[in-house]
């Protein structure tokens, strides 16, 4: 089945725990002088508009980044001194607000494109006849906000299962880099397709850094938590390789430990009410960066204050 559509759901709180996280991560490969790759799974249209039919009629967006682009204005203006800007995540907020001008929100490949050069190694894969065409259009125009040279970059873009082309294409050629994979979970085969995946690219391509984006849906606590326990073991076979789990939930009827997290379910959590990201060898202190963010995002993101986190790093 693909009828999923991002642009339905582009920049709401799952996007901004993703790709705030996606902005760490790429500012870490480029602290060194030296070229990296990207690979992208389920890569969608690559920008969306932030005033289309799809993204009004779900609204989700405002619940996002539009709220911290808000908070963000108010900052700035002297407006709100209760509630500053943590500095990591200053960088996804600036990038984002030069879109907003022009009513654009930029998904994971614009994002990763504004950080790469043309020394670097972007692939992006999309399955969907509709995403593709409009990714191909997309990633043609010029990045609004390229960090150096990103209008040299060319992106690499298959039409084709991203999970096939994960296995297919690991090792990249450029062997420090990473790896994105984020789909949209409408299968209940997605949780099993991406930990075979994630196991068969780690075994092949130990040393990259590999992430993980998945939904938080009280019916799948049992989906969610087998899926991250097959990836762990994969992480801890030969070479022992860290890892790190970190979930924001945004809409919980009463505090949740990172233990009840995996048992949530029941009519008081609502189906959808967070989101996760798990990796394998995260990036030097990318673990505190999250956690310099996460009070913030969870007090601001989460639904009548029932926003809360949960961070775990396993491994050496």
């Amino acid at each position: 089945m693909l009828s999923y559509r991002h642009a339905f759901h582009a920049g709401n709180h799952a996007d901004v725990l993703k790709h705030f996280a996606l902005c760490l991560v790429l500012q870490k490969l480029k602290e060194k002088n030296k070229p990296f790759s990207v690979f992208e799974s389920h890569a969608g249209g690559g920008i969306y508009s932030t005033e289309s039919d799809m993204a009004l009629k779900t609204g989700e967006i405002t619940g996002g980044i539009k709220k911290l682009l808000e908070l963000s204005d108010t900052c700035t203006a002297g407006m709100n001194s209760t509630k500053n800007i943590p500095e990591s995540l200053k960088p996804y907020i600036a990038l984002c607000k030069k879109y907003s001008e022009q009513n654009l929100y930029p998904g994971s490949p614009e994002i990763e494109r504004c950080f790469m050069t043309e020394n670097d190694s972007l692939v992006l894969c999309e399955l969907h006849n509709t995403e593709i065409e409009v990714l191909k259009t997309n990633m043609k125009k010029k990045p609004l906000y390229p960090t150096e040279n990103a209008n040299n970059v060319k992106p690499q873009i298959h039409h084709r299962s991203g999970y096939e082309a994960l296995a297919a294409l690991m090792p990249p050629k450029i062997r420090r880099g990473l790896a994105l994979i984020d789909p949209s979970y409408e299968e209940k085969s997605d949780y099993t397709d991406s930990a075979k995946a994630i196991c068969e690219a780690h075994k092949k391509w130990n040393n990259g850094i590999i992430m993980l984006w998945y939904p938080l849906l009280a019916h799948r606590t049992q989906e969610i938590a087998n899926m991250k326990r097959t990836i762990t073991a994969a992480a801890q076979t030969g070479t022992i390789c860290e890892t790190l789990d970190v979930q924001l939930l945004i809409n919980t009827a009463d505090s949740h430990t990172e233990t009840s997290l995996e048992e949530a379910s029941g009519s008081k959590t609502p189906r959808l009410y967070g989101s996760g990201l798990f990796f394998i060898n995260p990036p030097y202190m990318l673990k505190e960066q999250l956690e310099s963010a996460l009070p913030f995002l969870a007090e601001n993101l989460g639904v009548e204050g029932h926003g809360s986190f949960a961070i775990k790093a396993t491994g050496v």
